[in-house]
This record gives structure tokens, C-alpha cells and sequence, in this order.
């Protein structure tokens, strides 16, 4: 048969830089590989897209999307740009590399070192370090403790643990586990460059009545054994997950104060949650996810002096993407963007979560995807090149929404410029005439007064406080307000507004129902102004407000709506919902009650049989009532505990003050102040569990799991 073998490559901005086409032959029943030959030579460092089409007599046989990396070899890397271990075969080490790495994780698990009580096994970390080092990479420790049954613990050590979880571990039994740990602490020695003891403890505490303290205990004898070794190694413990980073470290700030002493600093998981990219999905970017209060928490927390590390950080595609699908671009940005955080913080490291996801399934987290690298992988690499041994970073916020970090990078000075607004802004910006700009991917690009999403490394030999000051002082096409209006009562509202300027403003409030007002508003701050209304809100109603500040003006309304809640008598929990036979249900049973708005466009919601409710509301003198009918074709309890959620399950809150804005102004989520959220569902073990996941910090006792 004859075929065609056609291919177009483009950047990865879509530009078109080669194509060409070959005549093949394909036998009978054969099976063949195609090699393809691309005719143009690239040299410029970036990330380019090939699709590949096999045609006969213009029939579509095959299509296929590649990409390739264009990556500069960095002669000394950085140890903070790391890779993990995670999904990382031996193979891989060396495009890892290549692409500007400079340190990667050492895993120590028991199921590898001792197969048998006392028996260690040494020769798998022997020959990752041998490896590491001889591409010129640095090596840190990964020690995970665990009390619960651990996937990477041999059988025997979880048969020991399993029956103390909740009755007590005594004294004696960590004993031959210190054995284990001070055989591994001396067998590395001074091959590692610092131990990180890892357990997300802040989820797997709920596992049995005593996993607390078997991680605090096994956390200090892996610290005392590393410095009982060598006391300048550093020790990082409580690396927490995102739950509890997002959160601002409720969990490691409770048990810092019985770690202080024996741990170097932090290490948290810190994931921004959701973080799923592809059709159907609403991931949250790293700046609405909290990422950057996250770094100023853990610094807080350790002190100047303390070490604050990312352990762990990944991102979820949906796994058939091709490889220029926007939300894979949308993904690197973001990455970047945490990337540069983080060492704009000072972290120590960065270690993305997942290497190489080739197993089948509807989404992973890899890096790369069946022999190629995804756009995560071009933007890190760039990160890695243009921020190598950057040092003395300098943040500059010059509205809220803009973020810049700069850095000293030998004689140079590197910044980074990006907005986290979803369309482009337009700058005032004028660069130095020296200045050289890079785009996502490390490309080369002109700066055209505009900055988005996607960030910008500017090189300069400019000095960093100079070109500071110009980045501060610049105009950018931001609106200066933000705000939304937050039904309190009939005759009340309140104005919720974010100052996005880089100062303070006074505003003039007006409107048809308000008394006219003037207010001060923080610079970068959300100000609450509660507004009194002439007359009574009716449901159905529209109604705005306006805001005058530096000769602009910014309207904010909203439309009134409101479900009458019925008084209910003699409710009981039962299958045929008694006591609600006179209230009228809220109907969540179409594709406009779906989050995210295209979830039933891209399939991932097919009709009511495959997921709708019912949902009741009343009250009577003593309780709030709330009741749902379920409709589901299939129905998944797998979980338990702080898990609950991560299963078919209801999940319910109250935002009891009515201040919830909505993302467009901060970071969606409940509060510590006066909200309250939970999960209800069949836990695995067959049961009706509810679970506490926020209350107010006076009521903190009441969160976790209530049976009551």
C-alpha cells in the first residue's frame, strides 16, 4: 500500500517553522515504525510540537502529536531545581539532567532495605546515588515514617504495627526500628546533603488512635541518629499535605512546638487543590490556591533561620491531552509561576511530584507521557537555565493580581514578571536597553508592553533595586477596584471591594438604595462596608452600587434571590423522608447545577440517572434540617476520616456571617471564622460517617469524625 508520512513543526506558540512529507510502503499484514526526518535545524532553546499524519489516497490512517525540548546545558546546576523519585526510572535520570536539574531525591524504604528483621539491602541506594553523582547531582534523603500500614513497609513490620495503631506502641518496639534507621543513616553517610522524614501526618493521623505518636517518635530517632552521624546535616520533618498547607498549617503549627527541637525546618506537600487541567476540570492557579501565604506561613513558622523546603508538589492532566492542548500550556504557566515563588522565598528546593506516567487511566500527574515530555517539562527547564544560582531575591507586587520577583544572577539581574488575570495587561513598563526577554519556554521574544499569565524573565545587568523601581512605579491596564455585593438581611448589604492598586484610595459609594458615602480602601487589602437600605430587598430584585476612586468609576450589583426556608415538625431519619412532605425540594438535576460548566459537554456527567438530588430544607425550635434524595447509577465507599470526601459523599456548609466572596477576589474557601463544612456519606466499612473539616477556631474540638 502507499502511503504519505506528513509532519508540521511548531513552537509551541503554534507558529509554524517546518513541514514536509515522504512516500512510504506498508507490506501486507506488516507492522512498521516510520522514522521521521525533520529537514530544519533548531538551535533556539524552546519547546517545539510535531504532528504526524499518515495518509493513503487521502484517507486518515494515523495522527499523532509529539513534542521535544530544546534545552541548554547547564554546566553547574542548581540543586534547588530537583526531580523525585516518584515515577522516575534510572533511565530517566539523565534527560532529567540535561534539562537543568541538580539534585534528586534517595528513598529509603524498608521493603527495599530490609526484607527481613535485621536483614539490610543497601546496593539500591548505593547505585541511585553512584548514578546522581555522576551526572554532577545532588542527593537528599526521603525517610518516610509511618504507623500505619505503609505500602513501602515489608509485611512484617505492618504486621507488628497493625494491632499497636490503637492500643500504644511501647518503648521497646522502636528499638530495632532505631537499628534500622542508624544502619541506613550510616551506610549513605555524607552522600546525601540533608534527610527529610516524610508522612502527609496531617491525613494519615486519622488511621489509628496512635499514628501521631508513633511519626513524632519516629521523626525524633531518624533526627538523632542524622546528628549522632553528622550534626550539619539538615533534618526537615512535618511535610505536611496541601489540605493542611492551603489551610496555612493548622496541623504542623500544633505539632512544631514538639519537633522544634530536633528538626531544621519544613518540608511541606504543599499541592494547590483542585489541580486537575483538562476539559471538564477548574483547577486553581497557584496565587487563588493560597501558595504564596502558604511560603510566608512556613517561613513564619520556622523563623529567618529555619529551612523551608517543597517536598512535594504536583499537577494532574487528563491523560489523552496531545501535547499543544491549551491547558497543558496553561499548566506550565502555572508550575512556573510556583516554581518562582518558591525560590523567590527562599526554599531550599522544589520537588515535582511525578516523573513518568505511562500506565493507562483518565488522568496522572507525570511530567512525561509516553516518551514525551510535557509543556511542565519546558517551563521548568527554563526556570532551571534562567534561575540557576539566582540569589538575594527581591519581591515586587506593584497591584494586587501583578507579581514580580527579581534575583542576582552573577552580574546579572533576572526578573520575572506575570499577572495572575486570566486575559493580558497591558504596562508602561520601559526596559533597560540591555535587556533580553524569554518567554515560558526559555525562547527568545520581544516585550511588547504586555505581560499575562504566561511569565516573562527579563536579563539585565540593570541593578535588581533599579529595575525594581521601574516595575513598582509602571502603569498597568488593571481596574483598581474589585468587588462584590453580599446580601445580609432585607435591608442590609455589604460591599466587599479589593483594592488592586498599589495604594491606598478613597472611594465615593452611591446608588439608588444606599445614603452616598466616601471609605477608605487598604491598598491590596478586601475592605467589608456594610450598607444600609432604604427599603426592603424583594427576591427577583437587581441592585447596584457604585464606587468613585482616582476619577474612575467601578458598578457592582446583584440579583436577589432567596429560598423561604418552612417551619418542619416530627422529621425523622428515615428512607421516606417524614416530616418533609410540605417542603418544596431544591432540584440540582440539570447540566446548569454542574462544577465545572462543561462537565456534561466533555462527558464526565451523562443525565440524571447518572448523578441528581433533592434537597429538603426547614427547621423547628431546636434543629436546622436537612435532607437529600440521591440519585446515582453507581455508587463508590471507599474512604474514611478526612478522606470522606474522596468517594460519593455530601458535602455541606454554612457560611453563617454570609461574608463568602467568590474568587474573583480572593481564594475560594471556607474560613476558621464562622463557617462550617462537612462531608456525609457510607464510609468504607459499611457505615454513615460525618466528618468536621472546618468549624470556628472555638469550636476546633468539634472537627474530625462525629458519630453523635
Amino acid at each position: 500500500v502507499s502511503a504519505q508520512l506528513e509532519y508540521e513543526l511548531r513552537s509551541a506558540e503554534g507558529n509554524l517553522l517546518d513541514q514536509g512529507a515522504s512516500p512510504e510502503k506498508l507490506l501486507p499484514g506488516s507492522y512498521v515504525s516510520l522514522p521521521l526526518r525533520i529537514s530544519r535545524r533548531l538551535d533556539e532553546p524552546g519547546y517545539y510540537i510535531v504532528k504526524c499524519r499518515l495518509r493513503t489516497d487521502n484517507n486518515m490512517v494515523a495522527e499523532k502529536t509529539a513534542a521535544f525540548l530544546i534545552a541548554p546545558w547547564v554546566e553547574k546546576p542548581d540543586p534547588f531545581f530537583s526531580m523525585c523519585h516518584f515515577g522516575l526510572p534510572s533511565a530517566f535520570l539523565v534527560p532529567s539532567r540535561a534539562i537543568g536539574m541538580g539534585s534528586t531525591t534517595l528513598a529509603v524504604y524498608q521493603s527495599h532495605c530490609e526484607p527481613q528483621p535485621g536483614q539490610y539491602e543497601f546496593s539500591g541506594l548505593d547505585k541511585r546515588i553512584e548514578q546522581a553523582h555522576a551526572l554532577g547531582m545532588e542527593v537528599y534523603g526521603h525517610f518516610p515514617v509511618y504507623g500505619n500500614q505503609y505500602s513501602m513497609d515489608t509485611t512484617w513490620y505492618n504486621q507488628q504495627k497493625k494491632p499497636l495503631l490503637d492500643s500504644g506502641f511501647p518503648e521497646a518496639f522502636f528499638i530495632p526500628f532505631r537499628n534500622y534507621v542508624r544502619a541506613v543513616i550510616q551506610h549513605v553517610g555524607n552522600r546525601v546533603t540533608s534527610w527529610s522524614i516524610v508522612n502527609e501526618i496531617d491525613l494519615s493521623w486519622h488511621s489509628g488512635k496512635y499514628a501521631e505518636e508513633y511519626y513524632l517518635t519516629g521523626t525524633r530517632i531518624v533526627s538523632e541518629e542524622v546528628r549522632r552521624f553528622n550534626p550539619k546535616l539538615p533534618v526537615l520533618g512535618l511535610c505536611v499535605s496541601g489540605v493542611d498547607s492551603m489551610k496555612l498549617f493548622p496541623y504542623a503549627k500544633k505539632l512544631y512546638p514538639q519537633l522544634k527541637d530536633v528538626i531544621d525546618g519544613i518540608g511541606p506537600d504543599a499541592h494547590v487543590t483542585p489541580c486537575t487541567y483538562g476539559p471538564g476540570y477548574r483547577p486553581v492557579s497557584e496565587e487563588k490556591g493560597f501558595f504564596r501565604e502558604t511560603l510566608l506561613e512556613g517561613r513564619k513558622l520556622i523563623g529567618p533561620d529555619g529551612i523551608l523546603s517543597i517536598e512535594e508538589k504536583g499537577y494532574v492532566c487528563v491523560s489523552s491531552l496531545p501535547m499543544d492542548d491549551p491547558a497543558l500550556m496553561r499548566l506550565a504557566a502555572v508550575m512556573q509561576r510556583g516554581v518562582v515563588m518558591a525560590k523567590g522565598h527562599g526554599c531550599l528546593r522544589w520537588v515535582p511530584h511525578y516523573a513518568v506516567a505511562d500506565q493507562p487511566g483518565l488522568s496522572d500527574y507525570g511530567m512525561w507521557r509516553l516518551g514525551n515530555p510535557r509543556p511542565m517539562i519546558g517551563s521548568y527547564a527554563a526556570a532551571a537555565r534562567l534561575l540557576t544560582h539566582a540569589a538575594e531575591p527581591l519581591e515586587v507586587l506593584p497591584m494586587n493580581g501583578i507579581y514580580c520577583y527579581l534575583f542576582e544572577r552573577g552580574e546579572q539581574t533576572v526578573a520575572v514578571l506575570w499577572t495572575s488575570e486570566e486575559k493580558p495587561l497591558q504596562t508602561t513598563l520601559q526596559l533597560p536597553e540591555d535587556a533580553r526577554v524569554y518567554n515560558l519556554f526559555g525562547s527568545r521574544c520581544p516585550f511588547n508592553g504586555s505581560i499575562s499569565e504566561f511569565p516573562l524573565f527579563i536579563e539585565t545587568s540593570m541593578a535588581k533595586t533599579r529595575l525594581a523601581e521601574r516595575i513598582a512605579k509602571a502603569k498597568y491596564s488593571l481596574p483598581a477596584l474589585a468587588g462584590e455585593l453580599l446580601l445580609r438581611q432585607s435591608d442590609q448589604v455589604q460591599l466587599a471591594v479589593l483594592n488592586k492598586a498599589g495604594t491606598d484610595l478613597t472611594a465615593r459609594l452611591s446608588g439608588e438604595k444606599i445614603q452616598t458615602r466616601e471609605v477608605r480602601l487598604e491598598a491590596g487589602k478586601i475592605s467589608r462596608i456594610d450598607l444600609p437600605l432604604s427599603t426592603p430587598l424583594e427576591s427577583g430584585e437587581t441592585l447596584r452600587v457604585d464606587a468613585t476612586a482616582d476619577g474612575q468609576t467601578y458598578s457592582f450589583s446583584a440579583d436577589i434571590f432567596w429560598t423561604v426556608l418552612k417551619r418542619v415538625a416530627g422529621v425523622k431519619a428515615d428512607a421516606i423522608l417524614t416530616g418533609f412532605e410540605a417542603v418544596e425540594p431544591i432540584l440540582l438535576h440539570s447540566a446548569s447545577n454542574l462544577l465545572p460548566g462543561d462537565a456534561a459537554a466533555n462527558a464526565l456527567w451523562t443525565g440524571v440517572d447518572d448523578l441528581s438530588l433533592k434537597v429538603y430544607l426547614g427547621y423547628d425550635e431546636e434543629f436546622f434540617h436537612l435532607a437529600v434524595e440521591v440519585r446515582d447509577d453507581r455508587r463508590c465507599f471507599r474512604q474514611t476520616g478526612n478522606n470522606l470526601w474522596n468517594q460519593d459523599a455530601l458535602q455541606f456548609g454554612f457560611d453563617a456571617a454570609g461574608d463568602a466572596v467568590s474568587g474573583k477576589l480572593a481564594s475560594t474557601g471556607y474560613d476558621a471564622d464562622n463557617d462550617w463544612e462537612y462531608a456525609f456519606a457510607m464510609n468504607k466499612a459499611g457505615k454513615p460517617e460525618l466528618y468536621c473539616y472546618t468549624s470556628p477556631q472555638r469550636f476546633a474540638e468539634l472537627r474530625g469524625s462525629r458519630n453523635e
